[in-house]
């Protein structure tokens, strides 16, 4: 008896060995991947002054964060926007490129925005739910607030960047190419690390659902999916699709609305666009047909593309450093 339980006491203790030694290599692995992905950057509270949950408007979301670095009255902001396929995230998720380029002398900002099917839009957003258009208010909202801060803060803020990850990149590339001529603080170029540049690319129109939907099928298989895509319409002009409203033209022009590369012209801010080769989620083809339309039309751009990463780009170091050099680079150029 006692030679049975000294076997099943060094068994336990065999198999809560192996996990930690399981858990430490992951650990060391998902470390690794975020250090590699430039997600970590050291931070103290010499190198600036962090303003939290500062107020851009009545939206329980309306909130932004600004570091200002210490001992400088910069003239220039670069604002990011957070990921999450536009239903989740934080503008915490973005710390470390705030902290990055604080550090380098720029103000910085994070900013929340309304998420789809999560949150509750302030009063004087007309729109039912949360959606692109919105968050094109919102963003222009927050840059303004931002503007009136510096100035409280003693920077005058003459010239900014914005830039974001995954569904932010969409989102910094949409306002870029469609809102730079009316941005509070002149826009001089934008970022993009693995946004949606074309939403047909990431939502391909499958024709035949479409007909089936518009069709007036009620089979619940059918109702499901009509409503479906009354919701994802929705989402992209915040209007309240009607069936009429659910047939192939207007799909993809809604789609093509929704869609950064439809709005690219020779006004549209220099770009950073950074993807991963192996990223199954916002294929690098986003990054290709972004930087094909800038380069048709005469604007300057730089495409890294990640040969080893998915959409955490956090397997080719030495493309992190690429895109950091690329963002130094355009402030020193962009930058007055």
């Amino acid at each position: 008896m006692k030679m049975f339980m000294k076997i099943v006491i060094y068994a336990v203790c065999g198999i809560v060995t192996l996990i930690a030694v399981i858990c430490a290599v992951l650990g060391c692995k998902f470390y690794s991947q975020l250090k590699d992905g430039g997600k970590i950057v050291e931070w103290s509270d010499e190198d600036g002054t962090t303003y939290r949950d500062l107020r851009y408007g009545e939206g329980v979301r309306n909130t932004y964060n600004l570091v200002i670095p210490t001992d400088k009255r910069p003239d220039a902001l670069i604002l990011f926007l957070h990921g999450g396929s536009w239903i989740s995230g934080e503008k915490e998720d973005m710390e470390y490129e705030v902290h990055r380029y604080a550090k380098m002398g720029y103000a910085t900002a994070t900013m929340n925005y309304s998420r789809l099917g999560k949150d509750v839009l302030a009063a004087d957003i007309p729109y039912e739910s949360p959606n692109f258009e919105s968050m094109m208010r919102e963003i222009g909202a927050c840059i303004e607030a931002i503007k009136a801060k510096g100035a409280e803060l003693g920077c005058d803020f003459k010239q900014m960047a914005i830039g974001g990850y995954s569904a932010g990149g969409h989102l910094a590339m949409l306002y870029a190419t469609r809102c730079a001529a009316t941005s509070p603080i002149p826009l001089k170029f934008q970022i993009s690390c693995v946004g949606p540049a074309d939403i047909s690319l990431l939502f391909p129109t499958d024709e035949v659902a479409i007909a089936r939907i518009a069709s007036g099928d009620m089979s619940d298989e059918v109702v499901t999916q009509r409503q479906e895509l009354k919701n994802f319409l929705q989402s992209i002009n915040g209007l309240i699709a009607t069936d009429e409203d659910l047939c192939l033209e207007n799909v993809n022009y809604l789609k093509q609305l929704a869609s950064p590369l439809h709005y690219v012209s020779a006004a549209t801010p220099p770009a950073i666009l950074a993807y991963g080769e192996k990223d199954g989620l916002v294929r690098s083809e986003h990054g290709k047909r972004m930087a094909d339309a800038l380069q048709k039309n005469g604007v300057d751009y730089t495409l890294i593309v990640f040969p080893n990463s998915g959409h955490e780009l956090g397997q080719d170091k030495e493309c992190t450093q690429s895109v950091i050099d690329a963002v130094t680079r355009f402030c020193d150029k962009y930058f007055d």
